[in-house]
């Protein structure tokens, strides 16, 4: 499971909780997930860069690194964060994306072909789309390209949903069923 976290300045509001999440999220993942089960966080924003590069669930740390502080720009990009994935070491594992974001990328692939050629080519399997807030305005774009990803919308200033909703996309990005009394 890859966890592409976007850091740019429209996402800044939910820094915070997003973060809470995470520290609940590296505490309970190891836990409820097999144990070779693997976990990458990526940063995207302008560019990407690994925040904590492939670990096994038993690897897992016990707080989250911080963000790597990917430069912010005119626009947020798609495809640094695909470049990073397409990068990372061979894995036995089937690669899913968890997208944290409000997905307003500006590189966004122009048809449902296209972004599934662009996943292809990085090895990813699926795409799942966490976005923290009902008011979000998702691009029509985000469903042409990649229509197997609706947003998932949560309260993304409550750090308890924010964690649930992170355990249910893992749960599902790695083929497993969330038990929601366990998460928290």
């Amino acid at each position: 499971m890859i966890i592409v976290v976007d850091t740019s300045g429209s996402m800044r509001d939910y820094a915070a909780a997003r973060d809470a999440a995470f520290a609940q999220a590296f505490r309970w993942l190891p836990d409820n997930l097999r144990s070779d089960d693997e976990l990458v966080v990526v940063d995207v924003a302008a560019t990407a860069a690994v925040r904590l590069a492939p670990v096994s669930m038993t690897g897992v740390p016990a707080s989250v690194p911080p963000p790597t502080g990917v430069p912010d720009g005119r626009d947020t990009l798609l495809g640094p964060a695909l470049d990073v994935i397409g990068a990372l070491p061979p894995t036995p594992c089937e690669r899913s994306v968890v997208l944290l974001s409000d997905v307003q990328f500006a590189d966004l692939p122009p048809d449902e072909a296209a972004g599934r050629a662009l996943m292809s080519r990085v090895g990813v399997r699926a795409v799942l789309s966490l976005v923290p807030g009902e008011d979000i305005q998702v691009p029509a774009q985000w469903a042409t390209a990649f229509p197997d990803a609706p947003p998932v919308r949560f309260d993304g200033s409550d750090s308890e949903q924010t964690a649930l909703v992170l355990g249910g996309a893992a749960a599902t990005a790695t083929g497993q069923r969330l038990d929601e009394d366990a998460v928290g």
